[in-house]
């Protein structure tokens, strides 16, 4: 059973997002401040005692389930009072549901106020009037109410005391006048996000190990969740962001509940007085790092022993960020040094390769747009294609259903056979270069460099699939000049009156856009995730992949959610 100190503590954090409620809630506050543990649940405490209630919600015909109360003759939601065999207030609650309306806890779904929380939406206390038959005098419930999402296969039948009535009936009653509006503000545009993500946390094992993270990620709208998901299960210590993945209202968002990090790739390894390490030298607990790209690919060789001897697991979205790690334990190994990490890599799994196709998708419709914008039709224009991956792949067909086809390029000649079978031109990679009037660049590992700059069609146009230090050799591009002709259009040219143009200054083009993924991107976030599930079955200097029972669970939990 809860004490007064677990109920003063849902109280601040009730007050902390409810803050007009305060002159609402003074009653329960003098209640709880005054009352001690073994009194506040008692039935017998006349001044007044908690119970506990479920707002029971079909998301999919927008009603909420109702039972008729004998005594008071009203239609009221499901729940009761809080007994000593209940370990909880919720557990009492779950209790109640399945006693008066036979619905089982697996059919139900708590969505909380407080994302990763077992919290109430509403707190509300109203009086009881006296019970002469139970010898109960008048008295007060201060009634702690739980949101639920109704998630059974059949909806429960009606009979003469249960029925499911529209949310707007609520308003007809005082009590309820506040939770209405709560209700709706739960039903947001992201609630299926959160209903994945609060799944998602539901699975993750720590082996009863705490652990804590540091994430490198983006920062556009759809990483909100993912990152408040992460830090319910590990907290994050610090977030260090792409930095040519930034969007300001969402960066807005994400440091009013997380420290930022501002540390570039090369100085998470280089520069030992980092803010990274600052803040990781000050805890104890052991330690995941959730990567983007291999930023800590080579902190073996310069980060303080005592933090890296508690790094359990490091878990890589990207294949720039695969190649990266799947270079330096190569490194390792020819140095006949062990490399001390488990590394596990989501880069190359079937969950990704639903974000990789949409990657292409939106890569195509951000230099689309972006070519319009110039006055310049797709359609109408060479295009060549450096990488034949999964994302260039997704490019190549989106050109062809344009009417487009394309010329493409991998060192791989497996994938351009590949190419060629799926319908597009394969000539030599210099033809590539000296002919394309746009040219996607799509290896994450350098594909242009100095000398193919030089040998570009004057006025083609570069998009990259990824950020630029990646996939461009732009560090010796000192001989142009570099000029913004437009909004995310750079003119590079030279004396030898060679031109090209960049656009996004060489990073991924699609992030002009926010990149935006729909719901598939939460897929290889939630794989990242759960990737700790596996830990036990990873060995460290090898890059590992999540467990298959894992992903296909996550795709079943993911279907149940977004499936239409």
């Amino acid at each position: 059973m809860e004490t007064s100190e677990n109920i003063k503590s849902y109280y601040q954090d009730y007050i902390s997002i409810y803050k007009d409620e305060t002159d609402r809630l003074k009653q329960f506050k003098t209640f709880i401040d005054k009352t001690e543990s073994d009194q506040l649940f008692d039935r017998k405490n006349f001044v007044g005692h908690i119970t506990g209630s479920a707002i029971i919600f079909d998301y999919k015909n927008s009603k909420v389930l109702l039972i008729k109360h004998i005594i008071l003759q009203r239609w009221l939601q499901p729940g009761g009072h809080i007994e000593k065999t209940d370990a909880s207030i919720l557990d009492g609650v779950y209790r109640e549901i399945l006693e008066e309306t036979s619905i089982a806890k697996d059919d139900l779904m708590l969505i909380s106020p407080i994302f990763g929380k077992k919290f109430p939406i509403d707190i509300d206390s109203h009086p009881i009037p006296e019970n002469p038959a139970k010898h109960e005098k008048q008295h007060f419930h201060h009634d702690l109410r739980y949101f639920f999402i109704y998630k059974g296969e059949k909806i429960t039948e009606e009979s003469e005391n249960l029925k499911w009535s529209d949310v707007s009936s609520l308003s007809s009653q005082v009590t309820f006048l506040k939770l209405v509006k709560k209700i709706w503000d739960l039903l947001d545009i992201d609630l299926n996000t959160r209903l994945f993500y609060e799944n998602i946390i539901s699975k993750a094992r720590t082996t009863g190990e705490n652990y804590i993270a540091v994430v490198v990620s983006h920062i556009i709208p759809d990483t909100v969740h993912y990152l408040r998901a992460i830090d319910t299960i590990f907290p994050i210590q610090t977030i260090v962001p792409k930095p040519n993945s930034i969007d300001e209202k969402t960066y807005t968002i994400v440091r009013k509940d997380f420290k930022i990090s501002h540390v570039c790739r090369e100085d998470m390894a280089q520069d030992t007085e980092n803010e990274v390490i600052r803040i990781l030298e000050n805890t104890n607990e052991k330690i995941l790092l959730f990567d983007i790209g291999g930023y800590f690919a080579h902190i073996h060789e310069t980060w303080p022993v005592t933090i890296l001897e508690r790094i359990a697991l490091i878990i890589e979205d990207t294949e720039n960020g695969y190649q990266k790690y799947e270079h330096v334990i190569g490194d390792s190994e020819r140095k006949k040094q062990n490399y001390p990490f488990k590394v596990v890599s989501v880069a190359r799994s079937p969950l990704k390769e639903n974000e990789d196709f949409l990657v292409g998708q939106s890569v195509f419709f951000s230099a689309d747009a972006l070519m319009r914008e110039d006055g310049k039709l797709i359609q109408y224009l060479k295009c060549g294609i450096l990488g034949y991956g999964k994302i260039g792949r997704s490019i190549a067909s989106h050109l062809l259903q344009r009417g487009v086809k394309p010329a493409v390029y991998d060192t791989n000649p497996l994938k351009r056979v590949s190419a060629f079978n799926e319908l597009n031109r394969i000539p030599d990679r210099d033809s590539i270069i000296k002919e394309s009037d746009i040219l996607f660049s799509a290896t994450g590992n350098k594909s242009l460099k100095i000398e193919d700059f030089r040998e570009l069609k004057n006025g083609c146009y570069i998009f990259s699939v990824t950020s630029s230090d990646d996939e461009l050799e732009l560090e010796f591009t000192g001989e142009y000049e570099k000029q913004e002709v437009r909004k995310h259009i750079f003119k590079y040219s030279n004396e030898n009156m060679n031109y090209f143009f960049l656009v996004n200054d060489g990073n991924a083009v699609n992030f002009i856009y926010n990149a935006v993924m729909g719901d598939f991107i939460h897929l290889v976030r939630a794989e990242m995730i759960l990737a700790i599930n596996g830990l036990p079955g990873y060995a460290p200097g090898k890059i590992s992949t999540v467990p298959t029972d894992i992903r296909e669970n996550i795709a079943e939990s993911w279907l149940k959610v977004f499936e239409p």
